[in-house]
């Protein structure tokens, strides 16, 4: 049931995330976009938001993740 209700709440369906840009798009859910990001923008090398997968791209880079957006924004 959790899922179903997360899944009516996005805009999209990430699939690869190839098409998804950090910087300029609302992604995850509203308000989650490049200005939720804690880090100057030139230390951000990631464009798009399968760059923030792991290296088995079955799940986020958490480091990573926590390290753009904090710990507010980690979960």
């Amino acid at each position: 049931m959790a899922a179903s209700i997360l899944q009516e709440g996005f805009g999209w369906n990430m699939a690869n995330g190839k098409s998804i840009k950090v910087w300029h798009d609302n992604w995850g859910f509203e308000g989650l976009s490049g200005n939720s990001i804690c880090l100057n923008k030139m230390m951000v090398k990631e464009n798009n938001v399968c760059e923030l997968l792991n290296d088995n791209k079955d799940g986020w880079n958490e480091n990573r993740v926590l390290e753009l957006y904090g710990e507010s924004l980690r979960d």
